[in-house]
């Protein structure tokens, strides 16, 4: 993990280019200053300016981290999704999945598309239906890289054994 102690004279300025920087996985890809300067906007579009409502992309970041086990990639979006309105039961519902009593028609088919691109690398036919049912074109693209995404991060915060932040620790997975 790159600090001011240990990075260059270029990974410091990008890292204080932005507040958001601060965050571990930030630290972490600043490694790699030209995969994290090229990556970041994609990374923005998918968390910041989706077409997809705070709650969906909440959802499908939960279940994501969730289904990879992903300490780091759930404690963060535990806090997020406490801003954007879920409470602690809803979160804690996020782990048992779609079947899940209390889930809107939608709502399950979100949390589904997540279990189907794990499984199958696909969206079935009957969830994507549902999904069509009420999302735009756009939000449909967004939601299939807003998975992908999410999947990755989990995969590097796993592999890289990203810390999780002082403000998310206790709501880490171990």
């Amino acid at each position: 993990m790159v600090t001011d102690a240990t990075g260059t004279d270029a990974q410091r300025a990008l890292l204080a280019s932005a507040e958001k920087f601060k965050l571990n996985v930030f630290r972490v890809l600043a490694n790699h200053p030209d995969l994290l300067r090229d990556w970041e906007p994609f990374s923005a579009h998918v968390f910041f300016n989706t077409s997809l409502s705070h709650r969906d992309r909440e959802l499908l970041t939960l279940r994501s981290g969730w289904l990879c086990k992903s300490s780091y990639q759930w404690a963060r979006h535990v806090k997020y999704a406490q801003h954007v309105g879920f409470t602690m039961p809803e979160i804690e519902r996020v782990k048992d999945g779609p079947d899940a009593l209390g889930w809107t028609h939608h709502e399950q088919a979100v949390l589904r598309s997540v279990d189907e691109v794990r499984e199958m690398m696909s969206i079935s036919e009957e969830t994507w239906n549902t999904l069509a049912e009420t999302y735009t074109s756009t939000q449909l693209i967004d939601l299939v890289f807003c998975i992908g995404q999410n999947f990755m991060i989990a995969a590097a915060a796993n592999t890289f054994r990203i810390p999780l932040d002082p403000d998310v620790e206790k709501y880490g997975l171990e």
